[in-house]
């Protein structure tokens, strides 16, 4: 299992309230894959620099999940059916163990020519 963090960009035509349904289908849909949820951000909506297909913002939801790697590409493709979800990014999370290692700068050799 690896650790991902997903962003979507949920076009609600101006139903925020819809919001939380709609996150709870997408946690569904990983739950469905074999992934678990950690836990569901609710953003807030945000303009968009330039208007796309009829719309000038979105409101944004963050994910985070466990999931084996081959349900990645699955999950992609069925969220792309769902006419809510504009757009979607996943980035895995590196887990917290190698993050919390230190690493120890090389120390410089002295120049012996000098």
């Amino acid at each position: 299992m690896k650790n991902y963090e997903a962003l979507y960009i949920l076009d609600t035509k101006g139903k925020d309230d819809t919001v939380p349904d709609i996150a709870d289908k997408i946690s569904g849909e990983i739950k469905g894959l074999g992934g678990s949820v950690q836990g569901v951000q609710k953003l807030d909506r945000r303009k968009f620099e330039r208007g796309h297909y009829g719309f000038d913002s979105g409101f944004y939801i963050n994910i985070l999940f466990s999931a084996p790697a081959t349900v990645i590409e699955p999950l992609r493709t069925k969220l792309t059916l769902f006419p809510e979800v504009f757009r979607q990014m996943y980035l895995q999370v590196k887990s917290d163990k190698k993050a919390a290692r230190p690493v120890k700068p090389k120390k410089a050799k002295a120049d012996a020519s000098a």
